[in-house]
């Protein structure tokens, strides 16, 4: 406030009653006052800035350690990378890139060409097998050539490498039914759950294939010679070599240079889909009333159920979001029944299970019916939070996520987000072990979750019905075990102690996965779907959300401490020190004159003084030895 005098200026401009003051600043106009005019049921929406400060978090950074600023730490493979695409990537004469490929220094290329002839023969055969397959294949090559994005060759430098190429044929793609991969890098995988959950954040979605995306960025001419392959339309022709000119998938430089390349940060406002149904990261889109849908492809179920054939059998549904997490945990542990059972991967398993999953497999089809709001309802013009649920049995933990939206009209909106369960270990586990490492669970599931999705300002909630639970993150790690206090430490930096509540176990969403369920109980649960009933209530807060302080003495770390305890000797050792009686008394003598001074003197410290002794003290010494009554040693000299 002291500064605001600088800042103000004297333009002041008023509005009707109702509205708000506009004033002039050294930095634009501002506006304050009211926004909403209670005479109208028109609603001025007004965007602004406010800084929130909570005191209790500025007060625990007093104790709190200094945290490193998050940011990724590149290897000295990555750091090469980024520095050759920023010093040798060009732009042609067209507007596409150039770039080289990011190859290691002083790594020699053995002869590659005799390994492509021998994975093109196998390729051979196997179009020789498939008319359909060979001809899209010709097709793929021949394109490749007309549009200049490969080249024949004749010669064969001494630094080249031959690529080996096969294809992978997808009929359900709406654009490319087959692709050519050229195999020259190792597997590279990209993580599918941020991407759906990025996916569901926004009202308005998109989904393209980008035709020939890889081959828009050209490859510098040295390094083209790396990107050999051998090819011939018929078996009956002759074998020549070929280069390609721009930039493939299939190999490592891929993903490394395509993450460099500029994109456009356009928004998209609509989609025009020309289908109601896009199959995209995994799921069945209807674009119409934006739904997602399961799409479940059973094979013909075996006659004889092995090991193997379960384990098949059962990876075949595809859940990345967790949100059928009720039917896919029952095959989890039912598969760890079998491995209880120690049976061999080709012998069957029991008659129980394989009638259980017989029974569950024929009810998975009933998921394609399956459908889910694809937009969790976030909006600029609304308030989001996020709850999460745990809750564990003997057999699994789970936790449950959900999208709470409260809009400026009071409606209340509750989405799930995700879920994640897992099965119980093998080795027994006690059930408040369990819970904790279902809030645990749901801890680094609602991390995931606001790294993707969630601003800064969302509130976060956990929830469980373990009052054991909630004891142990109410007080502090150092009062627990090992095992509690390294998870209680790890839900407490994600979700503090004063966010997390009980929550009746009739009333847990996420009981529904950690026991498991049968898909046709799945399709129309509300509490799964959608959470207690309580969650869609404005009043919510005031009526569930109460601190209440949880009492245990389960895990508590035991304290040890070290005593140093003395016993007397039984035997008098003085006796076996002294070989004759004389000798005795008078160390007697001495030791009971030394007692005597230490008493006379317990104030000051007396002085230092030697005499001889008299014969009253050692005839005193003598009769203390004889009034003791020791026994002696049967070989003392004594």
């Amino acid at each position: 406030m002291d500064e605001m005098e600088h800042f103000l200026t004297t333009d002041l401009r008023k509005g009707p009653p109702g509205t708000p003051l506009a004033q002039r600043t050294a930095l634009g106009w501002v506006l304050f006052g009211r926004t909403r005019n209670p005479t109208t049921t028109t609603h001025a929406e007004v965007p602004s800035l406010h800084c929130d400060v909570d005191l209790v978090k500025i007060l625990s950074k007093v104790w709190e350690l200094d945290q490193a600023p998050h940011r990724q730490h590149l290897t000295n493979e990555e750091k090469f990378c980024e520095y050759l695409f920023d010093s040798t990537h060009q732009r042609a004469a067209d507007g596409r890139v150039i770039v080289q490929l990011p190859l290691k220094p002083s790594v020699p290329i053995g002869e590659t060409r005799s390994v492509a002839l021998r994975s093109f023969y196998r390729l051979e055969k196997r179009l020789a097998a498939n008319e359909n397959l060979r001809r899209h294949y010709v097709e793929f090559m021949h394109e490749l050539l007309r549009l200049g994005h490969m080249e024949c060759v004749r010669d064969r430098p001494s630094s080249c490498y031959y690529m080996p190429h096969h294809a992978v044929l997808k009929e359900t793609s709406e654009t490319t039914k087959i692709r050519v991969v050229f195999n020259a890098a190792m597997k590279s995988s990209s993580e599918l759950f941020p991407i759906l959950l990025r996916f569901r954040m926004h009202r308005y979605a998109m989904t393209a294939d980008i035709a020939k995306m890889y081959r828009q960025v050209y490859v510098h001419e040295k390094h083209v010679d790396f990107q050999r392959i051998v090819w011939r339309d018929a078996p009956t022709e002759e074998l020549k070599d070929y280069r390609i000119l721009r930039l493939t998938y299939g190999t490592a430089a891929e993903l490394t240079l395509l993450d460099n390349i500029p994109t456009s940060t356009t928004p998209i406002n609509h989609l025009l889909a020309e289908k109601g149904e896009v199959k995209t990261l995994g799921l069945t889109w209807n674009t119409s009333p934006d739904y997602l849908t399961y799409a479940v492809s059973l094979k013909t179920p075996p006659t004889i159920l092995t090991k193997r054939g379960f384990l098949s059998d059962a990876s075949t549904t595809f859940d990345p979001l967790g949100l059928i997490a009720p039917c896919t945990i029952k095959a989890r542990i039912w598969f760890q029944q079998i491995w209880r059972t120690d049976v061999d991967w080709d012998e069957p398993v029991s008659d129980q299970i394989a009638k259980d999953w017989y029974f569950h497999r024929d009810e998975l089809r009933l998921l394609s019916n399956l459908k889910l709001n694809r937009w969790l309802g976030m909006s600029p013009n609304a308030h989001t939070e996020f709850q999460v649920f745990a809750d564990a049995s003997e057999k699994a933990y789970a936790a449950v996520a959900y999208a709470r939206t409260k809009y400026i009209d009071g409606k209340i909106v509750v989405n799930q987000v995700a879920s994640r369960s897992k099965v119980a270990p093998l080795k027994t586990t006690t059930l408040p072990r369990l819970e904790l490492c279902a809030a645990h669970l749901a801890a680094k599931l609602i991390k995931q979750i606001t790294a993707c999705v969630c601003s800064p300002e969302s509130r976060m909630f956990g929830w469980t019905d373990s009052t054991v639970a909630l004891a142990w993150l109410q007080s502090h790690p150092s009062r627990w075990s090992t095992f509690v206090a390294n998870r209680e430490a790890e839900v407490q930096e994600i979700l503090p102690s004063e966010c997390c509540a009980h929550v009746r176990s009739e009333s847990n969403p996420a009981d529904c996965a950690s026991r498991g369920m049968l898909p046709s109980s799945l399709l129309s649960h509300k509490l799964w779907w959608h959470g207690p009933s309580w969650l869609s209530s404005s009043s919510y807060v005031q009526y569930e959300v109460k601190r209440q302080d949880h009492i245990t003495q389960l895990e508590l770390r035991k304290k040890t401490a070290a005593v140093n305890v003395a016993e007397p000797s039984q035997q008098w050792t003085l006796l076996e020190k002294c070989s004759s009686f004389t000798k005795l008394k008078r160390v007697t003598a001495y030791v009971m004159c030394f007692i005597e001074k230490v008493r006379s003197c317990a104030q000051t410290m007396p002085r230092r003084q030697t005499r001889p002794l008299t014969s009253k003290e050692i005839q005193f010494a003598e009769l203390k030895l004889i009034s003791a009554k020791k026994p002696l040693p049967r070989r003392s000299s004594l």
